[in-house]
């Protein structure tokens, strides 16, 4: 089997202050193969793993009015995804 050289026009940013030099036909990157993976059931966090969460913030609940809290949890909870479950993840 041959394998197919593709040529796949990419862009390149100098952030940098110091002038860098590309010679023409440079081999700048190499495009890795991905799986797409459907997230599982297992990693979306549900109202028992969130409610602990909410209790552990320190703040001052006396202060805010139910609406104000209500909408807080519901604000945390469309962000569920973005807490870890575990130190390490």
């Amino acid at each position: 089997m041959t394998a197919t050289l593709l040529i796949v026009p990419v862009e390149i940013s100098n952030i940098t202050t110091r002038t860098v030099a590309v010679n023409p036909r440079s081999l700048v990157c190499e495009m890795q193969p991905v799986r797409i993976e459907s997230m599982s059931n297992a990693s979306i966090k549900t109202q028992d793993e969130i409610e602990p969460f909410l209790e552990s913030l320190n703040m001052d609940r006396e202060a805010l009015r139910s609406d104000e809290l209500r909408r807080g949890k519901e604000l945390i909870d469309s962000y569920a995804d973005a807490f870890a479950k575990s130190d390490i993840e």
